[in-house]
């Protein structure tokens, strides 16, 4: 069996929710390989970005309007 660990929630800030065509994800971690996946209500992968600086800003202009889901990976953990 699998099990997931929760990371602090104030390890990360997603800036501009909801987003137009950019968003900033602020990494507060001192981990630094961390990466954010972006998926499609249906759990399709859309995109998936590495988070190598504390101030990430992610271009969604390509992106149509709708609702998405994102998470976040930090090391092996999810």
């Amino acid at each position: 069996m699998e099990t997931f660990e929760q990371t602090n929630s104030d390890q990360f800030f997603i800036h501009q929710n909801p987003f137009i065509s950019n968003c900033v994800v602020i990494n507060n971690s001192e981990i630094s390989n961390s990466i954010i996946t972006i998926y499609s209500v249906f759990g399709e992968e859309i995109a998936s970005f590495n988070l190598l600086t504390s101030n990430n800003v992610l271009d969604f202009s390509n992106l149509t309007q709708g609702v998405y889901l994102y998470m976040i990976k930090v090391g092996s953990k999810s």
